[in-house]
């Protein structure tokens, strides 16, 4: 009699090899990997935040020097020296747009991997992560709306076909993010129009003369104070706001396609 165990009757399945996510299909195409763009997005998006903080506190530096300036208490010359000074505010251009190019590559490979899965019901197009950044109004509309569909589409407890997806809630901090980013600033300057233009309005009474353009402009900063300061903590909420947003919707995204 042999030691060997008897071999298993016929057309038994094998046994399973643990569950995929909910979302998960046989793609259409592979998927685009979004975890390598994800951690350098989250670090300037914090780098932006330190760098939104500094650009604030400098602008209220910057009242203080345009109040002395137009009290005769410093010169213009040590005034435009003041003005002229960068710091580490100076950063938020160059983070900005490095921001903005990781962010676009970011949501395109989303859009990409969600036609891939073969999610149903889409409006935007990949591209529309890319080109949503440029269309007018200048608030930011389209990729607040690309943003929330990719969320709701990025649900990993939903399979591709299943349309319900449509009705799931989007993240507070969807919401929170164009608010701080796109409605907030625009008030801000909508609001501070007429003391620029009044400011401005000054100065050409005067021939545009540099020292009369000078005071126009410290004036408009006296003025514009607490408008500017506000918009510049909102700015660094955004920063932050998106940070956090970018995190979880890649933990989200990738828990949909299987990304280790």
């Amino acid at each position: 009699m042999s030691d060997f165990p008897p071999p298993p009757p016929p057309n038994i399945p094998p046994p399973p090899t643990g569950a995929a996510p909910g979302g998960y299909v046989q793609p259409s195409r592979p998927f685009q990997r979004i975890g390598g763009l994800a951690r350098p997005l989250v670090a300037v998006m914090g780098a932006m935040a330190v760098a939104q903080t500094f650009s604030a506190i400098s602008g209220v530096r910057a009242v203080r020097n345009a109040r002395r300036f137009l009290d005769g208490t410093i010169s213009e010359q040590t005034y435009n020296d003041a003005v002229a000074r960068v710091g580490i505010g100076g950063l938020v251009m160059p983070l900005t747009i490095a921001a903005a190019v990781l962010t676009m590559m970011w949501m395109f490979r989303i859009g990409a991997n969600l036609r891939a899965m073969g999610r149903q019901g889409l409006s935007w197009a990949p591209a529309w992560g890319i080109w949503g950044w440029f269309t007018p109004p200048c608030i930011s509309v389209v990729p607040w709306l690309v943003l929330q569909e990719q969320w709701k589409a990025s649900d990993p407890d939903i399979a591709p076909g299943d349309p319900t997806w449509k009705r799931r809630a989007v993240s507070p901090l969807v919401h929170a993010w164009w608010v701080l980013y796109g409605i907030v600033p625009l008030v801000s300057t909508v609001a501070g129009v007429g003391s620029i233009v009044d400011n401005l309005r000054t100065a050409i009474d005067n021939g545009l003369d540099q020292s009369a353009t000078t005071q126009a402009a410290a004036q408009q900063l006296v003025d514009g104070r607490n408008l500017n300061l506000v918009s510049g903590l909102a700015q660094t909420a955004a920063a932050i706001v998106f940070l956090l947003l970018v995190r979880q919707q890649t933990a989200r995204h990738m828990r949909c396609t299987g990304e280790a």
